[in-house]
């Protein structure tokens, strides 16, 4: 959220000059690509609500207007707020504000693309993936052999928890996976969980699954994935020629599976983070495990 607004924090989005959310869904729906309703919703609130030329061409917003009331619940009641677009390139200087659970344990924002740490007294290793790629200033491979060093010499059964919540998805790391495998499943006293949300895309989606396949007994958490393990990839970014909206158009497609494939991974548990834990700051999944 934008400086100056930090009262919206948590705030329901009803309607969009006044038209109620619903019927605003219902006119995005077919211009937004996706596969499940899990990656609608992602998609709605990541970028399609704050694209201005969707709204004018869905008539939520008239083509000659440049801003939008928006209308949203909070604990005070209905407050209505007139927002426009950030300019072109605005977006990474633009000053913004955040709610403390983005900064609790689990969904801290820090630059490291993986991390791990020791909790609940040594009993629990937990790994957070916050996307698939790789830090030229910590390799991968170095970051899973201390992994592993972990894993392989901890004197009493380790808790294994695995986080891809939220993680987008980027390199494929099949080798990488295959790896962790080896480094576990020797040591079958050791529980391993994976933790997923509707935020989990792409190998985002990949290795949590192929983790879940090769560790005996391990368990996926938290709530059906944004994508399934099958799924089309690589998207190229397009113009429309007539009014300039961009679309992605997809160039390869990955196959994650050679067995049945969904158009999402459900958990073996489901546990859903409520807007009332965000608030909260309490990380349910990560509580429950």
């Amino acid at each position: 959220m934008t400086q100056g607004h930090e009262d919206l924090l948590l705030g329901k989005l009803t309607a969009i000059n006044d038209i109620p959310i619903e019927e605003v869904i219902t006119r995005l729906k077919p211009y937004i690509p996706h596969e499940n309703e899990f990656w609608l919703l992602k998609r709605l609130c990541d970028s399609m609500l704050t694209q201005l030329p969707a709204l004018q061409q869905t008539g939520i917003v008239k083509p000659e207007e440049t801003g939008a009331i928006f209308s949203l619940e909070t604990d005070t009641g209905i407050t209505e707020v007139a927002l426009e677009p950030l300019a072109s390139g605005a977006y990474d200087t633009t000053p913004w504000v955040s709610h403390p659970m983005q900064r609790a344990f689990a969904y801290t924002a820090r630059e490291d693309l993986y991390w791990y740490e020791l909790l609940n007294g040594g009993k629990s290793l937990y790994i957070r993936f916050s996307s698939m790629a790789e830090d030229p200033e910590y390799p991968f491979n170095s970051f899973l052999g201390n992994v592993k060093k972990i894993i392989r010499e901890s004197r009493d059964p380790l808790q294994i928890i695995f986080d891809f919540r939220g993680n987008g998805g980027g390199l494929v790391m099949t080798a990488e996976t295959q790896s962790l495998i080896a480094g576990i499943n020797p040591y079958p006293a050791h529980n391993t969980y994976i933790l997923v949300d509707g935020g989990s895309f792409s190998a985002g989606v990949g290795m949590p699954l192929r983790l879940s396949v090769g560790i005996p007994g391990a368990q996926l958490v938290g709530s059906p994935t944004g994508q399934g393990p099958n799924h089309f990839s690589h998207p190229v970014t397009l113009s429309l020629p007539n009014h300039g909206y961009p679309i992605y158009v997809a160039t390869q497609y990955h196959r994650g599976t050679d067995g049945p494939s969904g158009n999402t991974v459900q958990p073996h548990i489901t546990v859903w983070q409520t807007p009332e834990d965000y608030r909260n700051c309490k990380d349910t999944v990560l509580e429950y495990v």
